[in-house]
């Protein structure tokens, strides 16, 4: 079985012992007859090192296959292999991510005084911090997008999501039934970055807000809340 490995020069570890060179290798053996490479190569990229200074493939062909002419490997008793060294870059910053499903507090409310005058496109809460994560409530009284002229639109919005991150969340968005607490609630799940927030912008109805027979709006006020169930939380180092 033919054998296939590279050294890496140590003259350039001495002066740092402790020094890896990450390296992906692939091997190549050309058939002359089919003018064809056969390669090998690792998934991974390999760590050289001056107490590990090599990597290699202990099988490739069988001898037998070599030293057979019909098979086009040898040429006036000489054989053509060859390797490809890409190093690659040593990770000078890495991330660790994680569910976290046990809040400390995973509920805000965000009660709305006399929401029958509120005239503005839309409304946003105090900031309020679940999850190790600042957030804010968005709420368009008169509707966003589709649900413009019919419904309440309402969404969660993330505060300090940085460029690039995402993150996933599962949480109930609901409004508080002040009379019988048969809250109106709808889930919410998915991943989003720094420039979306989740939520419907057909939240609930304008009818079904206005029937007397909920207490979804009482004496003029509405009562929004969140319920965190479920959310990412990615530590970065260095920090």
């Amino acid at each position: 079985m033919l054998s296939l490995y590279v050294e890496i020069d140590n003259s350039t570890l001495v002066n740092n012992p402790q020094k890896t060179v990450l390296a992906e290798v692939k091997f190549f053996i050309y058939n002359q007859k089919e003018d064809v490479y056969l390669t090998y190569q690792e998934t991974d990229a390999k760590s050289f090192s001056l107490f590990k200074p090599f990597w290699g493939q202990p099988r490739t062909k069988s001898y037998g296959d070599i030293v057979n002419l019909g098979y086009g490997y040898l040429f006036d008793g000489q054989l053509a292999i060859g390797v490809d060294v890409f190093v690659t870059n040593t990770f000078m910053q890495w991330e660790a991510f994680r569910f976290t499903y046990d809040f400390h507090h995973r509920l805000y409310t965000w009660p709305i005084s006399k929401f029958s005058t509120l005239d503005k496109e839309f409304y946003v809460s105090d900031k309020f911090e679940i999850g190790g994560r600042s957030w804010t409530l968005k709420l368009y009284p008169s509707g966003d997008g589709d649900g413009e002229g019919n419904s309440v639109s309402l969404y969660l919005v993330p505060a300090d999501v940085i460029p690039y991150e995402r993150i996933y969340l599962r949480a109930k968005l609901r409004i508080i039934d002040q009379k019988d607490s048969k809250h109106f609630e709808r889930q919410v799940e998915f991943w989003a970055n720094r420039t979306n927030s989740w939520g419907f912008q057909k939240f609930v109805s304008f009818s079904d807000l206005k029937n007397t027979s909920t207490g979804l709006l009482v004496n003029d006020v509405l009562k929004v809340q969140v319920a965190f169930e479920d959310l990412s939380k990615t530590k970065y180092y260095p920090e």
